[in-house]
């Protein structure tokens, strides 16, 4: 529910491509940050200090929408679950836009020619 909330508000506010690059911009950072996932998943540090750690990271230019969502995922204890969250977003953000995620394992690499004929039957199909 917080990922398809996420993903309305972005519709409604005319702002969904900024929501999904800062959803992934914050999900990198918490990935090369140890500290500062630690500091967030952690349930012995206080709501209020991840929270002012979190409006720390963001500045002015930064949608505050996004900056609101992250500040109620601490409140409601789910920030945890920011991965998941990015995750099924993602999902919702590519059938929005027709894209189709294709994944291909081959036993020697595929050609330029083969790739691209795979990539039009593919677009012909779906």
């Amino acid at each position: 529910r917080y990922a398809q909330s996420l993903f309305q508000l972005g519709l409604e506010e005319d702002v969904l491509d900024q929501m999904h690059d800062e959803l992934d911009v914050f999900c990198r950072l918490l990935e090369s940050n140890r500290e500062l996932s630690s500091l967030l998943f952690d349930s012995s540090f206080g709501k209020d200090r991840k929270k002012k750690v979190v409006n720390s990271i963001f500045d002015d230019t930064d949608n505050p929408y996004f900056v609101n969502f992250v500040n109620l995922l601490i409140d409601k204890d789910r920030i945890t679950r920011i991965r998941r969250i990015k995750t099924l977003f993602d999902k919702r953000y590519d059938e929005y836009h027709n894209v189709l995620k294709v994944s291909v394992k081959t036993a020697r690499p595929l050609s330029d020619e083969n790739r691209d004929i795979l990539i039009e039957r593919l677009e012909k199909k779906f």
